[in-house]
């Protein structure tokens, strides 16, 4: 298991004290952001934003479960991915990330929590490429609170439309709410519901929610809350 390095934990040496010579990497993989230089840049940012080559769409990653001291996190695999490495903390510029876990499988329980408390979180796929270890895709941060408190997290997402027609060029604003859990429970705003595009080569979407047709084709539009609940739009610019 990596530890955030460009070399597993422990070493490559095999029984009997001999070490293999490295093997060489895929020229292609040489692309990609290395993981330590990834796992530096998220546990020394500050405060609670995205780091920098964060996708929404590549892991749409989210917590799914929270109980008075646990959160879990799941998302989606990632075709390549050797592993998944976790990180979090409370939310808050005064709380950095720290590595969780390091894990195979698309989902982490993170225990020990305090109820009522909001916590963030990041999720980083990696891959094995030769001796060294290549990012392949790393989400966008979350933010979701522990039941026990006043403060809840989002059940599911409200859009005015579900699907879009656009001639190129023209635009349509996506409107999206948040259905809290409980209406007794306020949602504590970490961040704002955010969009991304799947093709933006045929249509982008802004930070708004404005959708602008690009050139004809079809792809989806995701809005997101901030625990990484999610709805689609379909789009098809004509």
């Amino acid at each position: 298991q990596p530890s955030g390095g460009d070399k597993p934990s422990g070493g490559d040496n095999q029984p009997g004290g001999s070490t293999p010579a490295p093997q060489p990497e895929n020229p292609q993989d040489a692309k990609l952001p290395s993981l330590a230089s990834q796992e530096k840049a998220i546990t020394t940012q500050k405060g609670d934003g995205d780091p920098k080559g964060s996708s929404y769409i590549q892991l749409m990653a989210r917590v799914s479960k929270n109980t008075k001291n646990s959160n879990k996190v799941v998302w989606k695999k990632v075709s390549g991915a050797t592993g998944y490495i976790v990180y979090g903390n409370m939310c808050g510029n005064a709380y950095k990330f720290k590595k969780l876990a390091d894990v195979k499988s698309t989902s982490y329980l993170h225990k020990k929590l305090k109820k009522g408390k909001y916590y963030k979180y990041l999720v980083v796929a990696y891959k094995k490429s030769g001796s060294t270890f290549r990012v392949l895709a790393t989400s966008k941060t979350m933010h979701a609170a522990t039941k026990g408190g006043k403060v809840g997290n989002a059940k599911k997402l409200k859009v005015n439309k579900g699907s879009v027609v656009l001639k190129r060029k023209k635009t349509f604003k996506i409107k999206a709410k948040e259905v809290p859990v409980s209406k007794k429970l306020k949602i504590k705003r970490h961040r704002k519901i955010a969009f991304e595009s799947t093709n933006p080569k045929v249509a982008t979407v802004n930070a708004a929610g404005k959708i602008k047709g690009i050139k004809k084709g079809k792809c989806f539009v995701y809005a997101y809350a901030q625990n990484g609940v999610f709805k689609k739009i379909k789009v098809r610019v004509k």
